[in-house]
């Protein structure tokens, strides 16, 4: 085998963004996760249409914006010719829904075991399907790279999956999940890795106690590995439910959803109003038009244009974007302008920081309850090693330097961990 041969392809499947890195035998290289575009990454999103279009990425999302206002009355859809014998689950009289989907924060919900499937067009997507859009396309890309159809994966996971505590929730069923979901999407040896562990492989890693952290849409979650002579052992790991999107609901529940005027809404509507992947849910529920009806009034209008006119994936990208730039800016001005939906609304990072101290309290508890599982004090620890989307929050930043400080090293928010899983599928199938 020539160092030009590829191995296998390590992929990091994030609630927002995932990445993909192939393993060569001299080395790892991350590679642009959609063809034809320069970014190394992928936004986490399947799109969906009534006659069997899928995609993924930033072409979903393009393909969304042109085509998300378009839908069919059940009174002309084609899937519906008696109301009795339709399989459509959604279908009622006088209702319709849209022609496309843009599904997000998959991952959020891979350990539901009281979910199962999402429903359109007379068709159940189950979360093994959803998983593969996203997977495939990456794959594509890698193969595209290459000029090879690899069919190894190491395929990363959080050390906790979101709501893992809860009664409805596994962590097993998660992970079969995403073995599924990486089988659909055309790998036929898979091996699972912890997404922190990963961090911290794919370069030259620093020798001593190692704290990784990776802190990103969904989770945040760390491990304490100690490097002698180069080789890794984990020492300990530790996960919990918090991360970007998190915070983005944060804002919602906050700021976004009380300037709309939205908190008339009944709680358990407004609280799914609040993340893009309670959104999700709304749009399964055939029965949300009906509560909305009975509700009325302006607040009735702006979740309807919100969940029915196509504006779903702008609107929470631009409370995303808000977010973001909180982490470089005191202030901030969130505006979003669509017929039937105009927000203007000021931000203060003050405002945001006091919103989400608490969730940052918990995440400074798991951080520290994986260095004392790993029978360390925080002095004790050589190196931190910091990556994810949402550890470029600047409370969060400052808590670490404040635990430990002067040994905090910024690694690739959102390749890292692809780098990792590739010289992890290195090792595996290197021989």
């Amino acid at each position: 085998m020539t160092s030009r041969s590829p191995l296998a392809y390590g992929i990091d499947y994030g609630t927002s963004n995932s990445a993909v890195a192939v393993a060569y035998p001299d080395r790892v290289e991350v590679v642009p996760a959609e063809s034809g575009l320069p970014g190394l990454t992928l936004a986490s999103v399947a799109y969906l249409h009534r006659d069997g279009d899928r995609r993924a990425g930033e072409a979903a999302i393009q393909e969304y914006l042109a085509k998300g206002h378009l839908r069919h009355t059940c009174l002309h859809c084609p899937l519906v010719r008696y109301m009795a014998e339709t399989e459509c689950k959604q279908a009622t009289r006088n209702g319709g829904c849209q022609d496309t989907r843009l599904v997000t924060g998959v991952k959020r919900d891979l350990s539901r075991t009281d979910f199962t499937a999402t429903h359109s067009w007379a068709h159940d997507f189950d979360l093994p399907d959803l998983v593969s859009i996203v997977l495939a396309r990456l794959k594509r890309s890698a193969d595209e790279a290459t000029g090879v159809d690899v069919r190894r994966l190491v395929l990363g996971h959080p050390v906790v999956f979101p709501g893992w505590e809860l009664a409805d929730r596994s962590q097993e069923t998660a992970l079969g999940r995403l073995r599924e979901g990486a089988r659909l999407a055309g790998f036929e040896e898979v091996d699972l890795f912890p997404e922190p562990a990963a961090a911290v492989l794919g370069e030259k890693l620093p020798e001593g106690r190692v704290l990784s952290v990776d802190f990103g849409g969904g989770t945040f979650d760390a491990a304490v590995i100690e490097i002698r002579d180069g080789r890794p052992e984990t020492l300990s790991l530790a996960g919990v439910d918090i991360g970007g999107e998190r915070f983005d609901s944060a804002l919602f529940d906050t700021a976004v959803g009380p300037e709309l005027g939205l908190t008339v809404l009944p709680n358990w509507l407004y609280n799914e109003l609040g993340s893009r992947s309670g959104v999700r849910l709304l749009l399964s529920d055939p029965g949300v038009p009906k509560v909305l009806q009975r509700v009325g009034g302006t607040a009735a209008q702006i979740a309807r244009a919100i969940l029915f006119e196509g504006h779903a994936w702008e609107f929470y990208r631009a409370i995303e974007e808000a977010k973001i730039r909180l982490s470089t800016e005191d202030s901030t001005q969130l505006r979003f302008s669509r017929p039937g939906l105009r927000l203007d609304v000021p931000l203060l990072r003050a405002h945001f920081e006091a919103v989400i101290r608490d969730d940052l309290a918990v995440v400074e508890r798991c951080l520290l309850r994986a260095v004392a599982e790993a029978s360390l004090e925080p002095e004790q620890v050589d190196h931190v090693l910091r990556t994810g989307g949402s550890s470029r929050l600047p409370s969060f930043q400052a808590r670490l330097e404040t635990l430990f400080p002067g040994r905090v090293t910024d690694r690739d928010a959102f390749t890292a961990v692809a780098k990792g899983l590739g010289a992890r599928a290195g090792e595996l199938w290197a021989s």
